[in-house]
C-alpha cells in the first residue's frame, strides 16, 4: 500500500503512452468516466490502418460488387438510338451485364465487366454484317477514340498532364479526325455504356472496349486482356486537350507528341500508327478520305498490313492544290474507299520533307505519274544512317516483315509485341494504383450459393451450431490474389456474425473467439520492420505457429479444422489470408462495437501472402514491458505510441 507505481516524468517520450491512456479513458474531474469511445475509436481506426498497410503499395478500396436479379439474368438489353450518318445497327443480343452498384468516383472493373463488354462489342460488329466500310468506321473509331484520349499527356507538364482520362474536346478541330458518331448522347457505344457500365470510368470502358476491337479484328491473335488495369478516373474539364494532339503535318508533329509529350520511343510511336491498319478516314471528318490498306475486307482485320503497303504502292502526293487537305495515294483501285496515307505515315520510312513532292517507289514509274504528276524521276529520300529517324524507318521495315527475296512474311509477332508494350505505356501514362481485372464473383443459374460447409470442430475449441452462413458464392481464383469486393466483405462479415452468434450466452467462448480473431491480424502484422527492407514482413498472411512467442495466439482460431479456416477455404480461398483476416477482425469491431466502430470504409485489399514465415515470431514483442513496446510498434513499425496505446486496446475484447 505503500508503494505507488510511479508516473513517468514530465518530458519522457513515455509521458506519451500515459497521456494516450487518459484520454481513451476519459476520466472526469469529478470522479467517474465519460461515456464518449470517440477518442480511442478514432485514434484506434487511424492506426489499425497504419498497421495494417506497413510497407504496402497498390492497395485499393473495396470493389463494386455486380448485383444481380433473383433469377440471375439481366434486364432486356437497350434499345439503342442510331445517330444521323451512323450504321442502322439491328439491336444485338447483348451479354448479361450485372449492373453493379454505382460506387463514389468509379470502381475498377471486374473480370466478368471486361468479358461483358467484349460480349458487346462484338455483338455490335457482328450486326454489320458483310458491310465492311460501315464495320471499319465503328471498329477503327473506337480505337480512335482511345488515342485521341490518351494523345494529350504531356510528361513535362506536372499540373495538367492529362492523359486517358475520359475527357474529348469534341468541337476542336485536331478531334475531327474522330468519327463524331462514335460517342455521342445517341451513339451505340454511348448507349452500350450508359445503360451498362457507367459506374466505371470512360476511360476505363473505352480501353476494354478497344481492346476488344482489336482482339475481334485480330481473329483472337492479339488479346489484351491480361495487361489490361483500371481505375482511372475522368477528367472533369477538357480545356486545351486538342491542342496538344499531333496535327497531319509530318515527323515533327509524331516525335513531338508521341516522343516529347508522351515520352515513348519511336519505335512505339510506329506500333501505335499500326493501329491505321484498321478503319477509314472520311472526308465528313476529317477531310481525309479512304483506308490505309488495299481492300475494304483488309480495313477490318488487325494485322501488319499497314506497314506492308509502304512497300507495295508507289505514293505520290494528293491534293495539293485543292481545297482537301492534302495527303498521299496511289494509282490504283481508288473507288469509294481510295487508298491513302498521311504525311504522319509516309514519313515514318521516308524523309518526305527532304524531297517533297516525290513518289515512294520510283520503280513503278507509270504509278508514280498519276494527277497531273510526273515524279518517276523523284524518288522519296530515306534517312541517312544515324539520324533520330532512322528508328522510324527500322521500325515499319521489321513490322512490315519484308523477305529478302521479296514479299512478305506471314508473321505479325514483331508488330504484335510491340503495339502490345506501346499500348501499355500509353494508356496508363502518368496514371498509378491501377489494378488488374478484378476477380467477379459467379453464381448460380437461380444466385444462391451452395450449402454452407460443415465446420469441423478442432479439439478444445467451443462447439458450434451451424450458422446459416450468408450466401457467398465464390469468385474464379485467380493467379496470386484477388481484390476484394464490397459483396465479398459483406459476406465475410455475416459469417463471423453467425459464427458469433451461435455461442448463445457463453461469452467466455465468444471472447475467445473473437479476441482470437483480432490478435490473428496483430500478430501479422507486428512482425513488420521498417528498417528491413530485404525481408520486411508485415501483414502478409503468415504466422509461425510454433514460435513461443506466438503462444499468446489461440491455437484453435486458425487451423486446419477450425471454424474460420473452414469459412476461408470454402468460400474466399480465392483471396489473400491477410485480406481475409482483416476484413474478419473488422467485422469482429463492428460486431462487438454494437456497430459504433465500422471500419469498412477505410478498408483496403491486395496483400500477398508470404510463402516463408522464417523469423516471424522473434519480431513479436515479449509480454517484458515498454521496451517490448516501443521496440515493435514505434522502432519497427515506425507508429507513435499513441498509436500503440491505441492498438493495444484490443484488449477490450478476448481473453
Amino acid at each position: 500500500r505503500n508503494t505507488q507505481c510511479a508516473s513517468y516524468p514530465a518530458g519522457s517520450p513515455r509521458e506519451e503512452f500515459a497521456n494516450a491512456v487518459e484520454l481513451f479513458a476519459g476520466r472526469r474531474a469529478g470522479g467517474g468516466f465519460s461515456n464518449d469511445n470517440t477518442p480511442f475509436f478514432s485514434a484506434f481506426a487511424s492506426a489499425w490502418g497504419k498497421a495494417t498497410t506497413n510497407g504496402l503499395r497498390d492497395l485499393v478500396p473495396l470493389v463494386s460488387s455486380p448485383t444481380s436479379s433473383p433469377t440471375g439474368s439481366s434486364s432486356d438489353p437497350p434499345t439503342l438510338p442510331q445517330p444521323s450518318g451512323s450504321p442502322t445497327l439491328p439491336q444485338p443480343s447483348l451479354s448479361p451485364t450485372p449492373k453493379p452498384t454505382k460506387s463514389p468516383g468509379f470502381a475498377f472493373v471486374t473480370e466478368q465487366e471486361y468479358d461483358a463488354i467484349d460480349a458487346d462489342i462484338a455483338a455490335l460488329s457482328a450486326a454489320f454484317g458483310n458491310n465492311n466500310i460501315l464495320r471499319a468506321h465503328f471498329l477503327g473509331g473506337i480505337v480512335r477514340l482511345v488515342a485521341h484520349d490518351f494523345m494529350d499527356f504531356d510528361i513535362t507538364n506536372e499540373a495538367i498532364p492529362m492523359g486517358s482520362d475520359g475527357c474529348i474536346d469534341m468541337e476542336h478541330p485536331d478531334n475531327s479526325g474522330l468519327p463524331q458518331d462514335i460517342w455521342c448522347d445517341t451513339c451505340p457505344l454511348t448507349q452500350v455504356y450508359n445503360n451498362n457500365f457507367s459506374h466505371i470510368s470512360k476511360a476505363d470502358f473505352w480501353i476494354a472496349a478497344a481492346n476488344a476491337v482489336i482482339r475481334i479484328a485480330s481473329n483472337d491473335e492479339l488479346n489484351l486482356k491480361n495487361d489490361y488495369v483500371s481505375g482511372r478516373v475522368d477528367a472533369e474539364s477538357c480545356v486545351g486537350q486538342g491542342a496538344r494532339l499531333p496535327a497531319a503535318s509530318g515527323c515533327d508533329a509524331v516525335e513531338g507528341v508521341f516522343v516529347d509529350r508522351l515520352g515513348l520511343t519511336r519505335t512505339d510511336a510506329v506500333a501505335l500508327l499500326g493501329a491505321h491498319t484498321i478503319g477509314r478516314g472520311n472526308e465528313d471528318f476529317s477531310g481525309h478520305h479512304g483506308i490505309w490498306v488495299d481492300t475494304e475486307a483488309q480495313s477490318v482485320v488487325w494485322n501488319k498490313r499497314y506497314y506492308e503497303e509502304f512497300f507495295r504502292r508507289a505514293w505520290i502526293p494528293r491534293n495539293q492544290n485543292d481545297s482537301a487537305p492534302q495527303d498521299w495515294t496511289w494509282g490504283g483501285r481508288n473507288g469509294d474507299s481510295p487508298r491513302f496515307f498521311l504525311n504522319t505515315d509516309l514519313c515514318l520510312a521516308f524523309d518526305i520533307e527532304a524531297t517533297f513532292p516525290c513518289c515512294s517507289d520510283t520503280t513503278q514509274r507509270t504509278n508514280c505519274d498519276r494527277n497531273g504528276q510526273v515524279l518517276r524521276n523523284t524518288q522519296c529520300a530515306s534517312y541517312p544512317a544515324g539520324s533520330p529517324r532512322e528508328e522510324f524507318a527500322n521500325a515499319v521495315e521489321l513490322f512490315a516483315g519484308r523477305r529478302a527475296g521479296g514479299g512478305f512474311s506471314n508473321d505479325n509477332t514483331p508488330f504484335f509485341s510491340a503495339f502490345a508494350s506501346a499500348w501499355g505505356k500509353a494508356t496508363t501514362n502518368g496514371l498509378r494504383d491501377l489494378v488488374p481485372l478484378v476477380s467477379s464473383p459467379t453464381s448460380s443459374p437461380t444466385g444462391s450459393s451452395s450449402d454452407p460447409p460443415t465446420l469441423p470442430q478442432p479439439s478444445g475449441s467451443p462447439t458450434l451450431p451451424q450458422p446459416s452462413l450468408s450466401p457467398t458464392p465464390k469468385p474464379t481464383k485467380s493467379p496470386g490474389f484477388a481484390f476484394v469486393t464490397e459483396q465479398e466483405y459483406d459476406a465475410i462479415d455475416a459469417d463471423i456474425a453467425a459464427l458469433s452468434a451461435a455461442f448463445g450466452n457463453n461469452n467466455i467462448l465468444r471472447a475467445h473467439f473473437l479476441g482470437g480473431i483480432v490478435r490473428l491480424v496483430a500478430h501479422d502484422f507486428m512482425d513488420f520492420d521498417i528498417t528491413n527492407e530485404a525481408i520486411p514482413m508485415g501483414s502478409d498472411g503468415c504466422i509461425d505457429m510454433e514460435h513461443p512467442d506466438n503462444s499468446g495466439l489461440p491455437q484453435d482460431i486458425w487451423c486446419d479444422t477450425c471454424p474460420l479456416t473452414q469459412v476461408y477455404n470454402n468460400n474466399f480461398s480465392h483471396i489473400s489470408k491477410a485480406d481475409f483476416w482483416i476484413a474478419a477482425a473488422n467485422a469482429v469491431i463492428r460486431i462487438a462495437s454494437n456497430d459504433e466502430l465500422n471500419l469498412k470504409n477505410d478498408y483496403v485489399s491486395g496483400r500477398v501472402d508470404a510463402e516463408s514465415c522464417v523469423g516471424q515470431g522473434a519480431r513479436l514483442p515479449a509480454a517484458s514491458g515498454c521496451d517490448a513496446v516501443e521496440g515493435v510498434f514505434v522502432d519497427r513499425l515506425g507508429l507513435t505510441r499513441t498509436d500503440a496505446v491505441a492498438l493495444l486496446g484490443a484488449h477490450t475484447i478476448g481473453r
